[in-house]
């Protein structure tokens, strides 16, 4: 508690000790909801795989640099979307 109190983190009351900062490193609070910040990137790409898929079906991007872009954002997305899981598990 001595180290909390010299980092200002905890302040000593009549009552007990209070929590006078909050930190959180990777996330933003949303009102009463903590969110990590990856989720701003994960629905990013979630809705530019969306957006590359419809545009894909209507103008045929069946050349290989539309399949790769599809993949990367396809990527990208797995690995945002994993990493928001991963966060709110351990939250």
């Amino acid at each position: 508690m001595k180290k909390l109190i010299e980092e200002g983190l905890v302040k000593e009351v009549d009552d007990g000790y209070i929590v006078s900062k909050v930190v959180l490193e990777d996330y933003i609070r949303i009102r009463s909801m903590v969110l990590p910040n990856s989720i701003f990137l994960a629905s990013f790409f979630i809705s530019s795989l969306v957006l590359f898929v419809i545009i894909s079906l209507f103008y045929s991007g069946n050349d290989t640099s539309s399949i790769f872009a599809g993949l990367v954002i396809a990527t990208a997305s797995a690995y945002f979307v994993r990493d928001v899981v991963r966060k709110i598990k351990r939250f």
